[in-house]
């Protein structure tokens, strides 16, 4: 970090402290930094700074060894040569401009980006139709701009469907007959679009939308077959994207868990136990499920472990209360299991 913030710096010396746990508030910068208790002022000026140095840097991160699937990766790289490629634009570099361009649409279309897809194809017709007059190459963009353009409102649609179902009625906690007929009255205004079109967030949002027309009422038969289709959909993909594996798996195991086929559900957790970041909010949720699966099929040693791994992460205490409020909780089943000696003594020695 000394090259982006200076080495010595009194940024870097704030960043550090930060980074390192030392300073987790602005008490805690008064209290290493005793100029910072004499001049809040100056806490606030220097805070801002460094956050918009960083802020600055953020093109500069490589995200290829990080825990993100193939498609995230693929997000950040065009994100970054989209960017890249406008500023030489405006530096009047327009021929590196147009090949980074080119080069990234590629992957724009591989990975079904569709938005930024059409941000490409337009600038790339406005570069062969008025600046270079290549007739050929601007009726043919033509042709893709309308037709991605097409794929963009079916996406809009689809995704304002999903977020006007869960934002109005899921998270108002609506009746579920009523959630579930509307998730069957939205669903058929994009049912066709899943037919036309395949695209990364038409089948996302509109399968999820199906799913809650069943998961809504509790149909956990319907809600597994939903989410094994989906799966099914997204593993033909040429790409990875942990979004979906992790939404349709997670919904998944609910179901099976639901239908006390704990054996799907331990298989389930085997095959996905890398596709959750550990220490991220999803995974906790994972092994809330992985938890009640163990303790309904007996295996309390299995679950006593999962306990104990979670609890003792550093990432626990960070977690939302309601999460910390359900593992106190298995933490009282835990501990009756101990006491009846249905847990060896040892397990549970964390």
């Amino acid at each position: 970090m000394s090259i982006i913030l200076g080495p010595g710096s009194e940024m870097e010396q704030l960043y550090d402290a930060l980074a390192s746990g030392a300073v987790k508030s602005d008490e805690d910068a008064k209290t290493l930094f005793p100029v910072y208790a004499d001049q809040p002022s100056r806490l606030h000026t220097i805070k801002g700074k460094l956050k918009d140095r960083l802020n600055d840097s953020i093109l500069l991160l490589d995200f290829r060894e990080s825990a993100f699937t193939e498609r995230q990766n693929a997000f950040y790289a065009c994100s970054k040569k989209w960017a890249a490629s406008m500023t030489l634009i405006s530096k009047n570099a327009r021929d590196n401009a147009i090949s980074l361009l080119e080069n990234l649409l590629r992957q724009t279309l591989r990975f079904e980006f569709t938005e930024l897809t059409l941000d490409i194809l337009r600038t790339l017709r406005l570069h062969y139709g008025i600046l270079e007059g290549d007739q050929k190459r601007f009726d043919r963009i033509g042709q893709q701009i309308n037709e991605f353009e097409e794929y963009w409102n079916m996406e809009r649609k689809t995704e304002g469907y999903y977020a006007e179902l869960v934002t109005r009625y899921v998270r108002s906690k609506s009746d579920k007959d009523a959630i579930s007929e509307k998730a069957r009255e939205y669903f058929s205004q994009v049912q066709p679009y899943l037919e036309q079109c395949d695209t990364f967030k038409v089948h996302f949002f509109g399968r999820l939308l199906e799913i809650l027309i069943y998961d809504s009422i509790n149909d956990y038969p319907n809600t597994a077959r939903l989410c094994e289709d989906a799966l099914s959909f997204f593993a033909k993909k040429d790409y990875t994207s942990s979004i979906a594996l992790q939404v349709f798996n997670y919904n998944l195991f609910i179901c099976y868990l639901n239908m006390m086929q704990y054996q799907k559900c331990l298989v389930l957790a085997d095959q996905n136990k890398d596709l959750f970041e550990e220490g991220s909010y999803n995974w906790f949720k994972l092994q809330e499920l992985y938890f009640l699966t163990t303790m309904h099929s007996g295996k309390y040693y299995e679950a006593s472990q999962i306990y104990l791994k979670v609890i003792q992460h550093p990432a626990f205490e960070q977690q939302p209360q309601p999460v910390i409020a359900l593992w106190q909780l298995f933490e009282a089943y835990t501990c009756i299991l101990d006491q009846v000696g249905l847990i060896p003594d040892s397990a549970l020695d964390g």
